[in-house]
């Protein structure tokens, strides 16, 4: 089995802004809304570059959103109510500047919402992910969300360079584990979430079938 951490742990230990935050010395570590935000090193893919998925007609039946916001000229766009486990769901999002996207997004945060004996062991375990060829993907410890913090329950984030999020979604198949619980993403998860990816494409980058034209890939 091969670990993409492997010789890098720990990649990086996540806090909130403020606290102490150590990363390796070939990982960069930096702080968006107070959530630190990993940036795993390109060698650890092997120098391998991933593309976002076309856009096409994905199999799942998942809502995905888009919402401008006025005041701070941003748009987000997200799929969430990804159900996992009984205790456990999960949403992607990412942000582009305008209510028109211009260029790429850096990251895409993972949102991880967790009931009961989940959300009490969330902040103390590693999310790490596993493909269909035992490569294992450790994203380290997630953040607590503050403004989602409710009796019995919460929820957790954890930031995601571009190029790491598109490893995940090119996957065949995808185990996740966090906080004692172990969970598999079926295919129309994953269809979601290559959905969301496809997204992540500047309209300009869609007509050209998905080449690049030359905005700034995060990771």
């Amino acid at each position: 089995m091969r670990r993409i951490a492997a010789g890098l742990a720990p990649l990086v230990v996540l806090g909130t802004a403020g606290a102490g935050t150590v990363a390796h010395a070939q990982a960069t570590s930096i702080t968006v809304q107070n959530v630190v935000r990993v940036t795993i090193p390109e060698h650890v893919f092997r120098g391998a570059i991933y593309q976002a998925p076309a856009p096409r007609a994905f199999a799942h039946h998942e809502r995905l959103t888009s919402t401008f916001d006025a005041i701070r000229n941003e748009t987000a766009v997200a799929v969430s109510g990804l159900r996992l486990t009984r205790d456990l769901s999960l949403g992607a999002t990412f942000w582009h500047a305008g209510a028109e996207m211009t260029s790429r997004p850096f990251f895409v945060r993972i949102a991880i919402n967790l009931d009961g004996d989940a959300w009490a062991h969330a902040l103390d375990s590693a999310f790490v992910l596993t493909f269909e060829d035992g490569t294992q993907l450790s994203l380290g410890r997630p953040v607590p969300d503050s403004s989602a913090i409710v009796p019995g329950g919460g929820r957790v984030l954890l930031d995601l360079s571009l190029q790491v999020f598109l490893r995940v979604v090119q996957a065949k198949q995808v185990i996740g584990s966090l906080a004692g619980e172990q969970f598999a993403f079926s295919e129309e998860q994953l269809e979601a979430l290559r959905d969301l990816a496809s997204r992540t494409l500047p309209p300009v980058d869609r007509l050209a079938g998905g080449k690049s034209s030359g905005a700034a890939v995060g990771g």
